[in-house]
């Protein structure tokens, strides 16, 4: 006993400051986007989970500036840029975050509080960082309980109990040493330069149970993630295939600040884990190939520049199971693209965000069930699904370090595809009209407003106008939606 409790002192004892990876759900993301949108630091080619000592390396010649007097950051950035800069090098090595979640949905003057409408979330967050003496660890957890209408989609991984639910949204280990980086448990990474979403790999869907590690050396990276899809809770648990996915990713920093990356995902079904699928470093078209499987091969290429006056600039085509064999019936095309441009404004504090996303009709689709690239009923890839395009513009001010604000302007266009209906099994012209058949249109403007009153605490509210024209891919259907939220944060 005695040795278990020295164990745990020594273990604890090595815990020290700051957060060493950083989430989407990092208290202060927004305020990291807009520090490397204006061009101050630089994450690389930004996937998450970012390491917080890569931000902090390209923070501290400009850290140094600022106390010297001598930076060209404009006056108003700069407090953002210390405040980002002492909460990441001077942080606590526990964290706790509590947040409080409110949201009208389906809103009309009369049942706004209406129990059908309403959903309430309540998340709290698990934070413990550390260094030892080769590298550094961090193990977090974050657990929900929400409370909604039944067909609130955000609790599927929840089943009721007495009136109660209980998500796991992310319980991780991670470790990094120098540039590279390992984590296990359940996490959501994101490769891609989606500022809506990604294309790739979507940061909509639940948080998947995996393992992935990064190596990174000079210009050269590659990263792995592999990961089951198949439910854990007992509802799934009878299901004759269990699916599985690995995804791997080589990266290349070239001159003019461009970033080039080809990406392979393998998606397939089986009783257990395929081991010829578990090499990070084979080639998954090949070994599909070479094994006469039908799998899902899904390939990316992904193009990112900032050479203009630091502008991110990104494109990204989605190519779905390139057919290897020449005497098989004619293919569909299954094709993803997606470009985004994030332009800052000569006001201090203002920058733009436009974003373009297009999904042909049977992308995401597969003959067989199992190997459909979805997860919890929700598409892998953007989120609009396939047979779709999206429009995205977004105006973001940041006022200080304390308040900000944005506008959000989108449309999309949805035809009858869906992912769950291949060509396989519908048949017909490979090459159909985009988007096909009836053509469902969504217009969206919201607000968002965030202040962080004090450090341990933060308010966020917003409200969403949604105009929907032949929703459901049904004729002549109109509707309005107008949804509001506001949500509470305590940090400790």
């Amino acid at each position: 006993m005695k040795k278990i409790f020295l164990l745990l002192f020594v273990v604890f004892a090595l815990f020290v400051f700051s957060e060493k990876f950083i989430y989407r759900d990092y208290n202060y993301y927004g305020y990291v986007e807009y520090l490397v949108k204006k061009g101050y630091i630089d994450t690389g080619n930004n996937d998450i989970p970012i390491l917080v000592s890569d931000i902090i390396n390209s923070m501290e010649e400009t850290a140094i500036e600022i106390e010297n007097n001598v930076s060209n950051i404009p006056k108003n950035d700069i407090p953002i840029f210390m405040f980002i800069y002492n909460d990441l090098t001077k942080g606590s090595p526990f964290k706790i975050k509590n947040e409080f979640y409110m949201k009208s949905m389906n809103y009309d003057s009369i049942e706004f509080f209406n129990n059908d409408s309403l959903m309430f979330d309540l998340k709290n967050e698990f934070y413990l960082v550390g260094n030892m003496e080769f590298a550094d660890i961090q193990i977090a957890i974050n657990s929900r309980m929400p409370y909604g209408p039944k067909n609130y989609k955000d609790t599927i991984r929840a089943l009721e109990w007495k009136g109660t639910k209980t998500i796991i949204d992310k319980a991780a280990i991670g470790i990094s040493y120098g540039e590279n980086y390992i984590i296990m448990g359940r996490f959501l990474p994101a490769w891609g330069q989606g500022i809506f979403d990604n294309m790739f790999l979507s940061r909509k869907t639940e948080n998947y149970d995996g393992l992935s590690f990064r190596l990174k050396k000079g210009m050269l990276e590659f990263s792995y993630f592999v990961a089951t899809l198949s439910p854990g809770h007992a509802t799934f648990r009878d299901e004759v295939f269990t699916r599985y996915v690995s995804f791997h990713k080589v990266g290349f920093y070239l001159p003019y600040n461009t970033y080039f990356a080809f990406k392979e995902i393998i998606l397939y079904g089986s009783p257990i884990m395929e081991t010829r699928y578990l090499n990070p470093f084979v080639v998954y078209y090949f070994t599909q190939w070479n094994g006469h499987a039908d799998d899902n091969i899904i390939w990316s290429i992904e193009l990112i520049n900032k050479h203009f006056n630091g502008i991110p600039i990104s494109f990204e085509m989605f190519i779905d199971d390139l057919q290897y064999d020449e005497d098989r019936r004619v293919a569909p095309d299954k094709i993803g693209i997606i470009g985004n441009i994030s332009v800052p404004i000569i006001i201090d504090g203002l920058y733009i965000d436009l974003e373009y996303a297009l999904i042909t009709k049977w992308t995401g689709t597969h003959e067989h069930s199992e190997c459909v690239y979805n997860y919890y009923s929700e598409p892998m890839l953007y989120f609009i699904g396939p047979d779709s395009d999206f429009f995205g513009l977004r105006i973001n001010y940041m006022f200080s370090n304390k308040i900000s604000a944005s506008y959000i302007y989108n449309i999309t266009r949805s035809g009858e595809g869906t992912m769950y209906l291949s060509h396989e099994e519908e048949g017909g012209d490979p090459h159909p009209p985009f988007p096909s058949g009836i053509v469902e249109k969504v217009r969206s403007n919201s607000f968002s407003f965030e202040y962080n009153v004090f450090k341990w605490f933060g308010i966020n509210c917003g409200i969403e106008a949604v105009n929907y024209y032949n929703r459901d891919n049904i004729r002549a259907i109109s509707e309005f939606d107008l949804n509001m939220y506001i949500q509470g944060v305590i940090r400790l």
